[in-house]
């Protein structure tokens, strides 16, 4: 499941865990100095919760997304992948193959998996 993970939530969660780990022990030394109540900080919490949730969902639904279209693609039917500027049709008829888990090649072109959807 980790080589689904997108890097940029990665470094979100951990992003958010970092400064709720931070949060949390500035307050607990500033309650035991002060001598009073220590409160918890339940916001971050649930904001590292949400963002550790959307990171394995995230994976998940990258994850179906290139099972699905690799079956699509085994199966010898055409796949539409789309890039910024221009659309693809991939299929083996046409002279694609899987480079690697992830991405289709003619030879001249890398085009991820993630980007195409059945037609």
């Amino acid at each position: 499941m980790y080589e689904y993970m997108n890097p940029g939530f990665i470094l979100m969660a951990g992003l958010i865990s970092f400064l709720t780990l931070i949060t949390v022990l500035v307050m607990l030394g500033k309650s035991q100095v002060e001598h009073v109540e220590f409160k918890h900080p339940y916001i971050l919490y649930f904001f590292t919760i949400v963002v550790v949730g959307m990171l394995y969902w995230n994976a998940s639904d990258t994850k179906e997304s290139i099972l699905s279209n690799t079956s699509i693609f085994n199966s010898n039917h055409e796949l539409q992948c789309s890039t910024l500027t221009e659309n693809y049709l991939v299929s083996k008829s046409k002279g694609w193959y899987m480079l690697d888990k992830k991405s289709f090649t003619d030879g001249n072109l890398i085009l991820s998996i993630e980007l195409c959807e059945g037609i």
